[in-house]
């Protein structure tokens, strides 16, 4: 990938989001972020970003249901996404949203930005 790539934080935790957009930017990343579903699916039509990161416990939309649409609302082929739970995710809810990266909440730096990067290859 050339350029900085543009992430799009799902979360309903304004505290997180800014940390998330603050450790993003130290990367050289494009933080975009959404706090419900239905600005997430908004923004992944205008922003077209180059991965999204997940919490799939949003109250507006089921977890499924986000993703999906998400990943309809892409002009990408496949938009990749990661996981980010405060909850653990099991294979089987990993199986139902179709995401294989999950990071359990609090997350270690490191991991999360080697994660992205990975998924961005």
């Amino acid at each position: 990938m050339t350029g900085q790539p543009t992430i799009l934080v799902v979360d309903d935790d304004e505290p997180l989001l800014k940390l998330m957009e603050a450790l993003l930017r130290t990367y050289r990343m494009i933080p975009v972020t959404a706090s419900s579903g239905k600005q997430a699916i908004e923004l992944v039509r205008s922003e077209n970003p180059d991965l999204a990161i997940v919490d799939l416990n949003m109250p507006d939309v089921s977890p499924a249901e986000l993703v999906e649409s998400m990943r309809r609302a892409s002009r990408r082929s496949e938009l990749p996404m990661i996981i980010l739970s405060g909850d653990p995710v099991d294979e089987a809810r990993r199986s139902e949203t179709g995401i294989d990266v999950a990071i359990l909440k609090p997350f270690d730096t490191a991991d999360l930005i080697e994660k992205i990067k990975k998924e961005l290859d």
